[in-house]
């Protein structure tokens, strides 16, 4: 391509077809092939990314990435099916700009002059992250997840290749697949990298990674992080992960965190990090901060995030709020729901609506609080904007809907990309999610069972577990502090004005003052 202009290092790739293109990248590729750049983590074989096919063959790739194929007279840009690899895009009449840092978007293209959405604000502030495709800084965007985007010199066509499936119920094929796709992923993985950390939380999905591990001989350091001071989610974690590590026969290495109240800098590292995906993230640049001094950065990171999301959705207690939350989702006009609006509306404080029709309930599950899907006054206000973000996204078929309502919410959100920045923050690029992946998502999609769903949340990974070790009951169980520490609040809070202060000094430069 002639007019093609590459930089040194590749950070920045500048073209011209239907309009300029540029690729301004903070982080260097990780894959350049032939006219193939993919920046990211991508588990990847030879020719299996190529321009002919490609939507079959990105519903086949695993990892978080975003990548450029460029040929003689155009060019298609892809990520992955969470959109895990964040990239940012402004667009005018003239110009298209990729970023994977949005501050060079906002110091290059916007010239730092901010007008806020107030739509999206809105979203960000009830959710703390923003919807698939947006910021709530006008103009500038994100590319969603499951894209591709083929540019040419007359016309730019956007889609995503998220698939639309029926869903079947069918318990064996579900389990079949599942098994399938994560032990051959740690044998590629095997094949790639000599060492593993597997971040051991003591509960299901974190017990299961380790249970195929070791089913395949792979050697792996199972960690568990340890606050100092303890909080009581932490606490409950910690007597789970020595529990149940002990019934694996794993060797479980446990690192302690301190948190330090004078962390200027690393408030700063995750305000510029996270801003759209606001998260009480000290606890993970901590961790990965200490792992830098432990580990090599070339290792590869495993964690059981996702799986909450992926297997039901969200709410996995099984408790009798877990389940109601579940009816909710799985049965949404069921004649018990009224009940349970009534018994949450009084338990919440909220005054929650039933959803009348499937819109209002797409409405409700993609604008969820706490996991329960019914309309709130807050819901109304947004419902116009977010109902038509839902109209152009959802799929014929309901589960498929929810899966993408879900991958465009809550999985390109703040528990993904706290996990991609913080450790890129420090070095380490090998960060793997294995329920995060095409052929789990789909077998969700295609075999899931409401009803099994409903009174038994993530049963995949627990019949799996059950069919790797018959004779150990693994049961993760709700233990309580004798003593609250109340410094984790101090922590929670100093992180949450960071970005509250940051918006309000925005607005203060708006308005002159």
């Amino acid at each position: 391509m002639n007019n093609l202009k590459i930089s040194k290092e590749y950070k920045r790739i500048e073209i011209d077809l239907a309009k300029k293109i540029i690729f301004e990248m903070e982080n260097i590729p990780s894959l350049i092939e032939n006219n193939i750049f993919v920046w990211g983590f991508l588990l990847y074989d030879k020719n299996i990314i190529d321009y002919f096919n490609i939507e079959d063959k990105l519903n086949h790739l695993k990892g978080h990435f975003f990548g450029v194929i460029i040929n003689n007279d155009s060019i298609t840009i892809f990520n992955d099916i969470t959109a895990g690899f964040r990239v940012y895009v402004y667009e005018d009449e003239n110009l298209l700009f990729y970023s994977d840092n949005y501050r060079i978007i906002l110091k290059n293209i916007l010239k730092n002059h901010i007008e806020f959405d107030e739509y999206e604000l809105s979203f960000w502030k009830e959710h703390r992250f923003t919807t698939g495709s947006r910021t709530f800084i006008r103009y500038l965007n994100k590319v969603p997840p499951a894209s591709i985007i083929k540019i040419n010199k007359s016309k730019i066509l956007n889609t995503c290749y998220f698939k639309d499936y029926d869903n079947d119920p069918d318990r064996k094929a579900l389990l079949c697949t599942i098994r399938y796709d994560l032990e051959e992923t740690m044998k590629l993985l095997k094949d790639k990298y000599n060492k593993f950390i597997l971040f051991f939380s003591g509960g299901y999905d974190s017990a299961l990674l380790a249970v195929i591990l070791k089913s395949l001989y792979i050697d792996f350091d199972a960690i568990f992080i340890k606050t100092n001071p303890i909080y009581k989610e932490n606490y409950s974690d910690y007597i789970n992960a020595l529990r149940i590590s002990n019934l694996l026969k794993l060797n479980l290495n446990i690192l302690e965190i301190s948190l330090d109240k004078n962390n200027l800098e690393m408030n700063k590292l995750i305000l510029d990090d996270l801003l759209f995906d606001r998260h009480f993230a000290l606890l993970f640049y901590y961790t990965f901060k200490l792992l830098s001094k432990k580990y090599p950065k070339d290792v590869l990171l495993l964690f059981g995030q996702s799986a909450d999301s992926v297997f039901s959705f969200g709410p996995t207690g099984d408790n009798l709020g877990g389940i109601i939350r579940r009816i909710l989702i799985n049965y949404p006009f069921c004649p018990l729901n009224i009940i349970f609006k009534e018994v949450l509306s009084k338990r919440i404080k909220k005054n929650f609506i039933c959803p009348r029709n499937m819109e209002e309930y797409f409405l409700a599950f993609f604008d969820e609080k706490e996991y329960i899907p019914l309309l709130r006054e807050d819901s109304y206000k947004r419902k116009i904007y977010l109902t038509s973000i839902i109209n152009q996204i959802k799929r014929e078929n309901a589960l498929s809907s929810l899966m993408y309502l879900k991958l465009f919410g809550f999985l390109q959100g703040s528990d993904n990309q706290v996990i991609y920045k913080a450790a890129n923050a420090f070095g380490f690029k090998n960060v793997f999610l294995p329920y995060a992946q095409p052929s789990i998502i789909y077998a969700i999609c295609k075999y899931k069972s409401k009803f099994i769903d409903t009174f038994i949340p993530k049963y995949p990974v627990k019949n799996l577990l059950k069919y790797y070790l018959p004779n150990v009951k693994i049961k993760k169980i709700n233990y309580k502090m004798e003593k609250e520490y109340p410094e984790i609040k101090i922590y929670e809070k100093q992180v949450e004005m960071l970005f509250i202060n940051y918006l309000d000094k925005i607005r203060s430069n708006q308005n002159g003052e």
